[in-house]
């Protein structure tokens, strides 16, 4: 992923598969976030309000918007449903880098768009 070089290319980053000895997710959102006409999804996230969903912790560090707060400068879609319905009962979020997915992603039932509490 490191050896890509941003662009105005339209890429879906899926970021996953975090080792319990090294987490590497804030270099790799920091290089994802150079790349303005993309999204990415973070799996194993904590859902805000949401606590049907399961997340990971590393270090006694949640994967959140709380630990990972440079993603509060973009738009953020979290999963809407009760993950008891779901098959996968981790959460995830998605971001969309630009802005430029807000139609699309906005108007998906399943998605819903976070908005920043002061």
């Amino acid at each position: 992923m490191f050896n890509l070089k941003p662009s105005k290319r339209k890429i879906f980053f899926y970021l996953d598969a975090h080792s319990q000895d090294f987490i590497p997710l804030q270099k790799e959102i920091s290089h994802c976030l150079k790349f303005e006409n993309s999204i990415i999804l973070i799996d194993d996230f904590k859902v805000p309000e949401n606590e049907t969903f399961g997340y990971d912790t590393y270090d006694s560090v949640e994967l959140s918007i709380e630990n990972y707060d440079q993603l509060l400068n973009h738009d953020l879609y979290f999963p809407s449903y009760d993950a008891k319905k779901d098959f996968n009962t981790r959460g995830y979020v998605l971001i969309d880098i630009s802005g430029s997915y807000s139609n699309l992603l906005s108007n998906e039932k399943n998605l819903l768009r976070y908005k920043k509490t002061d």
